[in-house]
């Protein structure tokens, strides 16, 4: 959904593989994958052409995407998850971690342990423009695009 939105407002997104360029995972998102590189983004892998994407592959790309981030924002994350081992790539890359708190019975959602561990209680983006040193401007309408993307 992020890159789907991002095209959305006319922004430059960027999307790592976790497979190779021939093999789009999900498959759902082969249009997404195609109007990242129409409309001025860019897709990336590490990986050889037609390798399949496989649950190995996704820690190294959760690095890559952690290296080329300003900072992480957790929403949700589970033990063990990707969106865990993202934030836990990026506080050993020195990048900011970010993440909205859970009400703490929800035992499926580790937030609240991320930020006992030091990463940023945050309860509006202006606290991650400000740490991230990402001034506001105006965005220009979008392309009209219906986009749909599938989380992996």
């Amino acid at each position: 959904m992020a890159h789907a939105s991002t095209i959305e407002v006319t922004g430059n997104t960027i999307a790592v593989l976790g497979g190779g360029f021939n093999n789009i995972y999900p498959i759902e998102n082969t249009e997404l994958f195609h109007n990242i590189i129409k409309y001025g983004g860019l897709v990336i892998t590490e990986h050889e052409p037609d390798e399949h994407a496989k649950s190995k592959n996704f820690p190294i790309r959760n690095r890559i995407v952690s290296g080329l981030s300003k900072g992480v924002l957790v929403v949700e994350s589970k033990y063990r998850s990707g969106a865990s081992l993202t934030a836990t790539i990026a506080n050993g890359q020195g990048k900011p971690v970010f993440c909205l708190p859970t009400n703490i019975d929800n035992k499926n959602n580790r937030t609240n342990e991320l930020i006992q561990k030091g990463a940023k209680l945050i309860i509006n983006s202006n606290e991650i423009m400000e740490v991230c040193k990402i001034e506001e401007r105006a965005v220009p309408m979008g392309t009209g695009l219906s986009l749909l993307a599938r989380l992996d």
